[in-house]
C-alpha cells in the first residue's frame, strides 16, 4: 500500500531526483557529521590547535635558503647552520612579522594578494599572513606568459603582486618593467599602470640574494624589497590592527583564489574560505595518519591546491613539517632532501 500510494502522488524517478537533489544540497552545505568539521578560522585553527601543542617542533625547512634569508632578530634556526630551519614557535614570528607588514604598505581586508614564486619560506608565510588579517591569497601559476599574467591578474582584481626576479627562464621584474614602463618611474606602492589598473604595489622577493645584483641596472623605482616590508616589532600599531582584524574573522569568508588548469576553457578563479581550505587540510592530514613526529617533503609548486593545502596544510594542521627541497622540482634536491 505504501509503494501505491508514493506511486502515485511521485513517480519513482521523480522521487528519486528530489531525494538525490535534497541530499546533494545538503552534505555539499553541511558536509559529513562524523568526524566533526572545524569551525575556525585557519589563524585561530593554527593559534589554538598548532602553536599550543606543537610550538617546539619542527615546521618548516627550506634546503636552499639561508638560515637569516629574511633579516629580523637572532634566529634559533632549530641549531642548524646550513640552512633555514624554523619550529612552530618561529615560524609564527615570521608570519606575524610579515602580517604587520602587510598593513604597513596598505593591504586592506579583503585585497587580492598575487603571489608569483616557487616552493620558498616567503609562499609559506604569504599563505597565513593574509589569512590572518582577512587578504585574499591570489596563486599564480609561474608558467604563465606575460598576456596570461596580466589578464589574470586583471582578472583577480590583484592589488599587491610578489614575485620573484627570475623562476627557470622567466625573469619576471625585466618582463614586468619592460612590458609596463610606467612602473620605472613610479612611487613604491603606488603604482598607476595603464594596462593593469588595480595593481598598486609590486613586492620582490629575492632570499638567496642571487639576482639582486643583476636588478640594479634596471633602475626600476616602482618595487619594494620584501626584506624591507618584514615589521618585527610586537608593539606597533599595525599589531593591534592585526588582532582586531583576527578577532572579526568569520569562517566563510573568501582568503584563497585559485586557479584551474583550463583543460576545458579559460582558467577560472575558484573562491575558498578559511572552512574550505582548513578542513580540507585537516581530513587530508587525518587519512594520511600524520602526527608532529612526521616529515613530509613537499614538492608539488604551491600555486595548486596539491603543494598549498594537501601538502602545507595538511602536514601543518596535525603539527608535522614541511621541507621545501628546492623552489622548483629537481630531482637530485628532492632525493637529497
Amino acid at each position: 500500500m505504501a509503494f501505491t500510494i508514493a506511486r502515485r502522488s511521485c513517480p519513482i524517478s521523480s522521487c528519486f531526483t528530489q531525494t538525490f537533489r535534497r541530499n546533494l544540497t545538503k552534505s555539499a552545505v553541511q558536509g559529513p557529521l562524523e568526524p566533526p568539521l572545524s569551525t575556525k578560522t585557519l589563524p585561530e585553527y593554527f593559534a589554538t590547535e598548532v602553536l599550543n601543542r606543537y610550538s617546539s617542533r619542527p615546521a618548516l625547512i627550506c634546503r636552499k635558503e639561508g638560515p637569516r634569508s629574511h633579516g629580523g632578530p637572532p634566529s634559533r634556526n632549530l641549531g642548524v647552520a646550513s640552512h633555514l630551519a624554523w619550529d612552530y614557535a618561529e615560524f609564527d614570528t615570521h608570519i606575524n612579522a610579515l602580517a604587520r607588514g602587510l598593513l604597513s604598505i596598505g593591504v586592506l581586508k579583503g585585497d587580492r594578494v598575487g603571489v608569483i614564486m616557487g616552493n620558498t619560506s616567503s609562499y609559506a608565510m604569504l599563505q597565513l599572513a593574509c589569512a590572518s588579517i582577512g587578504a585574499i591569497l591570489v596563486t599564480l601559476n609561474p608558467a604563465y606568459r606575460l598576456t596570461e599574467l596580466a589578464a589574470t591578474l586583471n582578472l583577480a582584481g590583484v592589488k599587491h603582486l610578489f614575485l620573484v626576479p627570475r623562476l627557470r627562464s622567466s625573469e619576471y621584474v625585466r618582463m614586468f618593467a619592460e612590458a609596463f614602463p610606467e612602473i620605472r618611474g613610479a612611487i613604491p606602492g603606488g603604482l598607476q599602470v595603464e594596462d593593469l589598473p588595480q595593481l598598486r604595489s609590486i613586492i620582490v622577493v629575492d632570499n638567496a640574494e642571487e639576482y639582486r645584483a643583476n636588478l640594479a641596472p634596471l633602475h626600476i623605482k616602482g618595487t619594494v624589497d620584501w626584506r624591507e616590508i618584514l615589521m618585527w616589532r610586537e608593539d606597533a600599531r599595525e599589531a593591534r590592527v592585526q588582532k582586531d582584524i583576527l578577532r572579526g574573522l568569520n569562517k566563510e569568508e573568501v582568503i584563497s583564489l585559485q586557479f584551474t588548469s583550463g583543460t576545458t576553457g579559460l582558467p577560472k578563479a575558484v573562491s575558498l574560505t578559511h572552512s574550505n581550505l582548513l578542513n580540507n587540510g585537516i581530513s587530508i592530514g587525518r587519512c594520511m595518519r600524520l602526527t608532529e613526529k612526521d616529515i613530509l617533503c613537499n614538492v608539488p609548486p604551491l600555486f595548486h591546491c596539491f603543494g598549498l593545502i594537501l601538502g602545507n596544510l595538511a602536514a601543518w594542521s596535525h603539527g608535522s613539517c614541511i621541507v621545501y627541497p628546492s623552489d622548483t622540482f629537481d630531482i637530485s634536491k628532492t632525493t637529497r632532501a
